[in-house]
C-alpha cells in the first residue's frame, strides 16, 4: 500500500505577497521591454537614415566615377557642377538627420532611466522621466538667465558712456543759453521766446541782416521738436520775412543743416539770410542744382524731397534722420536727405549762397572767435533792434 504524502498548509498571507511581489516584478520587466523596445525601434530608424543616406552617396560617387566614359568626357562643365552641388547637399542632408552624435547621446539618456526604472512602479518611472526633461529645461533657463544678464551689465554701461557724452556736449556747446560759461552770444541775442531766441551771427555774415534762430536747450533738429517749440521758430520766420519784405524789399532764404543724431554734438540752427529779390530768386535753381550733385550718384533715398508752406519740413521726412533744408521765404522749399554725414559739409547753405553771391567759398571750420568788434557788433545789433520791434511777437508773452 502506497504512503500517502502529506503537504503542510501554506500561510494565505504568505502566499498573498509573494503573489504581489510576481506581479511587481511583470510589471517592471514590462515596463522595461516597453521602453527596450522604444529604443530598437529608434536605432533602427537611424540606421535606416544612415542607410538611405549613404546610399545616396554611393548614387553620386557612382555617377561621378562614369565621366571616365567618353560619352561623359562631353558633359559641359554645368553638369559636372550640378553633380557636385548634389554631392554636397546629400553630405549636409545626412549631417542635419544624423547629427554630431545627438542620436548616441539620445540614446545613452533612455538607457540610463532604464536602468533607474527597473525596479519601481509606473508612477515613480514617470516621475524619473519627467525630472529628467526638467533638469534640462532648468539648465537652459539658467543659460538664458546668464546671457541676459550679461546683455544688461553691457546696455547699461553703453547707457552710462552716452550720458556721460552727452553731458561733455552739454558743457562744451555754445549755442545752449542754459550753459553760461560757454554761451558767447550775449550780447548778439535779439529776443527771447520760452523755448527759441533769435540772434545774430557771430561770424561770417553773407548779408546785412544775417542772423539764426535757435533753441535755448539743446536739440539738434527740428524734426524732433514738440509741436510748442517748433511754433515758436514758425512765429520767428514769419516775423523776420514781414519785417525784411515790408522794410528793406527783400526776401529771406532759411536753411539747416541736420547731422549726427546718434551722439548729437550739434545743436539746432536755422539760419535766415535776407536777399535782394533779383538774388533771391536764382537761389532754387542753385540749390536744386546743388542737391542733386551732391554726395554719390547712387543712393537709397530721393535726393530732392520738395516741400510747401511754413511747416512743409514736418510732413515730408522721419523724425531720425540727418537732413538738410532750405526754404525760400513763405513759399516752399527743398529737402535733401543726408546719407554721408561725413562728407556732406555742415556749412552746405552758405556754400550756395556765397556762389549765388559770387563770393569766396565760407571757410569748413568753426572760428572760435568773432570776426567782428565790439563796436561794430553793438551797430549791428541797432540796425536790427530798430527794424525788428514792429514785428517782435516775443512781446506778447506774459
Amino acid at each position: 500500500m502506497q504512503a500517502t504524502k502529506f503537504h503542510k498548509p501554506q500561510d494565505k498571507s504568505l502566499k498573498e505577497k509573494n503573489m504581489k511581489t510576481n506581479t511587481e516584478e511583470k510589471d517592471n520587466k514590462s515596463v522595461a521591454e516597453a521602453l527596450r523596445s522604444r529604443l530598437n525601434s529608434a536605432t533602427v530608424r537611424v540606421s535606416d537614415t544612415v542607410n538611405l543616406v549613404d546610399t545616396k552617396d554611393n548614387q553620386v560617387v557612382q555617377g561621378t566615377d562614369g565621366e571616365n566614359n567618353p560619352e561623359t568626357q562631353e558633359e559641359d562643365s554645368r553638369t559636372t557642377k550640378h553633380k557636385r552641388l548634389n554631392e554636397e547637399l546629400y553630405r549636409m542632408l545626412r549631417e542635419e538627420r544624423v547629427g554630431s552624435g545627438s542620436n548616441e547621446e539620445l540614446l545613452a539618456r533612455f538607457s540610463s532611466q532604464e536602468k533607474r526604472i527597473r525596479n519601481i512602479d509606473d508612477s515613480e518611472a514617470e516621475d524619473v522621466v519627467a525630472e529628467s526633461y526638467y533638469q534640462e529645461e532648468t539648465d537652459k533657463g539658467k543659460h538664458k538667465s546668464k546671457q541676459r544678464k550679461q546683455l544688461d551689465k553691457n546696455s547699461f554701461a553703453s547707457r552710462v558712456l552716452h550720458n556721460e557724452s552727452f553731458e561733455r556736449t552739454l558743457e562744451n556747446c555754445r549755442f545752449c543759453f542754459e550753459n553760461l560759461a560757454r554761451f558767447q552770444l550775449k550780447h548778439l541775442v535779439v529776443a527771447f521766446g520760452n523755448f527759441t531766441y533769435l540772434s545774430l551771427v557771430r561770424d561770417g555774415s553773407l548779408a546785412q541782416g544775417h542772423c539764426f534762430i535757435s533753441t535755448t536747450t539743446h536739440h539738434v533738429s527740428s524734426r524732433q521738436l514738440s509741436e510748442e517749440i517748433f511754433e515758436e521758430i514758425v512765429n520767428f520766420k514769419k516775423s523776420l520775412y514781414q519785417m525784411f519784405f515790408e522794410k528793406e524789399g527783400k526776401e529771406v532764404i532759411f536753411f539747416e543743416t541736420c547731422k549726427d543724431l546718434q551722439r548729437q554734438r550739434q545743436h539746432l540752427v536755422v539760419e535766415c539770410v535776407p536777399l535782394s529779390r533779383a538774388d533771391a530768386s536764382e537761389c532754387p535753381a542753385f540749390f536744386k542744382k546743388a542737391i542733386l550733385e551732391c554726395e554719390s550718384e547712387w543712393s537709397d533715398n530721393k535726393k530732392l524731397i520738395e516741400t510747401e508752406g511754413w511747416r512743409g519740413l514736418r510732413r515730408r521726412i522721419p523724425e531720425n534722420f540727418p537732413y538738410f533744408y532750405v526754404q525760400f521765404g513763405s513759399s516752399g522749399g527743398y529737402c535733401h536727405i543726408i546719407e554721408d554725414e561725413r562728407s556732406f559739409p555742415w556749412n552746405f547753405g552758405r556754400q550756395v549762397i556765397s556762389g549765388v553771391l559770387k563770393m569766396d567759398p565760407p571757410s569748413s571750420r568753426v572760428a572760435q572767435t568773432s570776426s567782428y568788434s565790439m563796436e561794430q557788433d553793438m551797430e549791428r545789433l541797432k540796425w536790427f533792434l530798430t527794424r525788428f520791434e514792429p514785428y517782435d511777437w516775443t512781446r506778447l508773452l506774459d
